[in-house]
C-alpha cells in the first residue's frame, strides 16, 4: 500500500514540475521577443539630441522596420531551433521537395550518408569482419 502511495505522489510531483517547466518556456520565449524591443525602445527613449534618426523624416519609420526586424529574427530562430513548432504551408513544402529533386539531378550520388562514408564519420564506419 505504501509503495501505491509513494508512486502517486512521484506522479504527482513529476506532473506538476512539468507542469512548471512549460510555464518556464513559455516566459523564456517571451522574454527573448520583448527584452530585444524594450532595449530598443529604452535607447530611442533618452532624452539626449545624438542619435541622427530622432531628427529624421523617417524616425519613426525606421524603428517600427528596427523593431519588426527584430522580432520576426526572433520568431525564426526559434522556428531554427525547435522550440516553436509551426506547420509547414503547403507551398513551402512542395518547394522543398522540388528543390530536393533538382538536387538530386544534379547532384547524383550525393547524398548524405554517401558524405558521411567519405568523411570517416561513426555513422559511415563498417564493422571489421573477423
Amino acid at each position: 500500500m505504501t509503495d501505491h502511495v509513494a508512486h502517486l505522489n512521484e506522479l504527482v510531483v513529476t506532473t506538476v514540475g512539468h507542469a512548471n517547466n512549460n510555464a518556464n518556456l513559455t516566459l523564456a520565449l517571451l522574454g527573448t521577443i520583448f527584452l530585444p524591443l524594450t532595449w530598443i525602445a529604452g535607447i530611442y527613449g533618452m532624452n539626449f539630441d545624438e542619435l541622427p534618426e530622432l531628427h529624421w523624416k523617417y524616425g519613426y519609420g525606421y524603428f517600427y522596420l528596427l523593431s519588426i526586424g527584430v522580432v520576426l529574427l526572433a520568431l525564426l530562430l526559434m522556428m531554427f531551433v525547435g522550440l516553436i513548432k509551426v506547420k509547414e504551408p503547403a507551398w513551402l513544402r512542395r518547394l522543398r521537395h522540388a528543390c530536393k529533386r533538382v538536387r538530386r539531378r544534379l547532384l547524383p550520388g550525393r547524398r548524405p550518408h554517401d558524405l558521411h562514408m567519405r568523411l570517416g564519420t561513426p555513422a559511415g564506419r563498417r564493422k571489421k569482419s573477423a
